[in-house]
């Protein structure tokens, strides 16, 4: 209790002989406020950082398929590992219908699933331009009724509505299966 009680003393003593210190300097000049751009910079940095740290805490739950060739990205769901990929999309309504490939990987046979899309023009590079990027991108969400079939590539198809071209160059794709069945 005594080295506490002596700790805290010294602490106040060396704080308040500092700031005694700086009102006695003739020299001392406090850091001047922050400009208004400057604090703009500081929180759009900040959000960059916390868009990608919120990003990385969920890498491997999605998939970013790559929509000008065919190959395939492991997916967790919250019950097993698939495998997906980007095979086509054609022109539908106003936007496009896409196909997607997914890989049950597992012995079991689900029934029914559930993905979670998001789609927007290609990723920008690392910019102030990227958080402006990732919120306008477009999202849906579907319930599929088919059955994942074990050991082999299940296609299925979602209409991307509205969508432009240009708008097919980033694809986000996360699944979640609702029911499962075992042989035997």
């Amino acid at each position: 209790m005594k080295i506490l009680v002596l700790v805290i003393l010294l602490f106040w003593t060396a704080t308040d002989c500092t700031a005694q210190r700086r009102k006695k300097d003739p020299y001392f000049t406090p850091d001047p406020a922050p400009t208004v751009a400057q604090l703009e910079k500081e929180l759009r940095d900040l959000r960059l950082r916390v868009s990608e740290l919120e990003t990385m805490t969920v890498r491997g739950t999605y998939a970013e398929l790559d929509t000008s060739k065919e190959t395939y990205q492991q997916v967790k769901s919250n019950n097993a590992t698939f495998l997906m990929t980007f095979v086509k999309a054609e022109p539908y309504l106003n936007g496009y219908k896409v196909t997607l490939s997914i890989g049950n990987i597992t012995t079991a046979t689900f029934n029914g699933f559930d993905l979670k899309l998001k789609w927007g023009a290609k990723e920008p590079e690392y910019s102030d331009k990227w958080i402006d990027w990732w919120h306008g991108l477009k999202t849906k969400e579907q319930h599929f009724t088919d059955d994942l079939v074990p050991g082999r590539w299940n296609r299925v198809e979602v209409a991307l509505l509205p969508a432009s071209a240009d708008e097919l160059g980033f694809l986000q794709v996360s699944i979640e299966t609702n029911a499962l069945t075992l042989r035997g």
